[in-house]
């Protein structure tokens, strides 16, 4: 090998390497996935059923638009409650 190639060599061993995209993260660090939820689902079906019933009847559209609405407000505190849970190094900071 020579002179040029072992210096080319030390330096790319000495270079920081970007961590991979795909890499796991530290030992220790939790990763944070919200629980399975059908919550989502009905409510995308409430919307759905509100928006199609535009044409067939009022009724089901205020029936769709009361189950979009409830089920909005249950995934908005769900997702609260989550936040809330997280480890204070992951909480959320004004001051950015």
């Amino acid at each position: 090998m020579s002179t040029h190639e072992l210096q080319q060599s030390e330096a790319a061993e000495a270079a920081p390497q970007a961590p991979s995209p795909l890499a796991a993260p530290p030992v220790g660090e939790r990763v944070h996935m919200p629980a399975s939820s059908l919550i989502p689902l009905i409510n995308a079906a409430g919307l759905a059923i509100a928006i199609v019933s535009l044409t067939l009847s009022w009724w089901l559209v205020g029936l769709g638009g009361f189950v979009f609405l409830v089920t909005t407000v249950i995934w908005i505190n769900d997702t609260r409650r989550d936040i809330a849970e997280l480890p204070a190094e992951h909480a959320h900071d004004e001051h950015h």
